[in-house]
């Protein structure tokens, strides 16, 4: 193969129709910052190319989603090294660099357990391994008081978008017929989205009767959605580094690794499609809401009570017989969760998250994480984010 002349040529296909191929991108984009050497492949321009474009192509080595085996076979015999970043196909040759799909299902079960809902169910495009994987780590995360209630599977179920107008119906009879409430968990955003068009076209109520969770997002539709969708996102952007990093090592020549990497998702991000609490006092459904809209002004559960007409014992027992915990507890779980998504996805200082998430000052947000997750905020952030970001861990 040919190279340019300042060094490597690499190949980078990226595709999709969620901001998972933008964020693998920017991934390797920021190995390539760290390692001059490189150049991509850009036909058109774009170093990030369709699999159209890729065939014009003339580079050393390919980061791709490899999806079938006819991928595979062209990308070995074209490049000379390459690395797969599609959880799609079995194994790992060529290299590959996927998401933990196992862990994107139990994050699926531990966000539905969260919210107490009694049912769970899944859809899923059980032709894919990745489908599969997620799948088997959603139930086998469920406890025995959180009833498995349904599978909706077909194989390919996304391949041939053209198939969608007939599975609309069954799809419709499958999700009317669960009993409710349920979660449904959809092992791509594809079928999350096709899932929430059914249930609004069918009269059932998101999230009070279905509530949704899909894999991954498309930014580009947040505005056409009715109901904003709830998500496991993956961690593109560490995959993409990582994707690099392998291929730098092949060219170095460094031998295959055994086994396949996979990188844990990012904490859920929850929206209306899973806000599923069934909640009918008014009080604590109005402390619930004030909570979501103004995390940071909550330090205590003297601020939870206030204004409200009750003593503070009165007040506590009376949230916890509405929502199953205590005041204190609800609020931590939601300081944390709001912290561990900043720090997944944020180079803000912890000092600052602390704040924004009403810790009364830093060193409290480490006591929290270290009991309820056995480390450091530093450290989760690091575990999270890409290997080469810049941090700002200042307090």
């Amino acid at each position: 193969m040919r190279k340019s002349r300042s060094g490597l040529r690499v190949a980078l296909v990226v595709d999709g129709r969620s901001g998972y191929g933008p964020a693998i991108a920017r991934g390797v984009g920021r190995y390539a910052e760290q390692h001059p050497g490189w150049d991509f492949a850009r036909p058109l321009g774009s170093p990030l190319l369709s699999w159209e474009e890729l065939r014009a192509v003339e580079a050393d080595a390919l980061i791709a989603p490899l999806r079938t085996a006819r991928q595979v076979a062209g990308a070995l015999r074209r490049f000379r090294h390459c690395v797969n970043y599609s959880g799609v196909l079995a194994g790992n040759h060529p290299p590959a660099v996927i998401s933990d799909d196992r862990l994107v299902g139990e994050a699926a079960a531990a966000h539905f357990i969260g919210l107490g809902l009694p049912h769970v169910a899944v859809l899923v495009d059980s032709g894919a391994m990745y489908a599969a994987r997620r799948e088997a780590g959603f139930r086998e995360a469920l406890p025995g008081d959180v009833r498995f209630v349904g599978r909706f599977g077909r194989p390919a179920l996304l391949a041939v978008p053209g198939d969608w107008p007939k599975l609309r119906r069954p799809l419709a009879a499958w999700i009317r017929g669960l009993p409710k409430p349920v979660g449904l968990f959809a092992t791509h955003n594809r079928l999350a989205l096709a899932a929430l068009s059914v249930c609004e076209g069918s009269g059932v109520a998101v999230p009070d009767e279905v509530a949704v969770l899909g894999v991954e997002s498309d930014p580009n539709l947040a505005p056409f959605l009715k109901t904003p969708l709830s998500y496991v996102p993956l961690n593109g952007e560490r995959v993409g580094f990582e994707c690099a990093a392998l291929l730098g090592r092949l060219l170095s020549g460094e031998q295959p690794p055994a086994n396949v990497r996979r990188i844990e998702p990012l904490p859920v991000v929850a929206a209306r499609s899973t806000d599923y609490r069934k909640v009918d006092d008014p009080v604590i459904v109005r402390v619930l809401a004030r909570i979501e809209e103004d995390l940071a002004a909550f330090r205590s559960v003297e601020d939870l009570g206030r204004g409200i007409p009750l003593s503070r014992r009165a007040f506590e027992l009376r949230f916890r017989a509405v929502t199953g915990r205590s005041p204190y507890v609800e609020l931590q779980l939601r300081k944390l969760d709001r912290a561990k998504r900043l720090l997944a996805t944020t180079p803000l200082p912890i000092a600052e998250i602390a704040a924004r998430c009403g810790f009364s000052e830093p060193r409290h947000l480490s006591v929290v994480f270290r009991a309820k997750l056995g480390q450091s905020p530093t450290a989760f952030r690091q575990r999270h984010r890409s290997a080469g970001s810049p941090l700002k861990e200042s307090m």
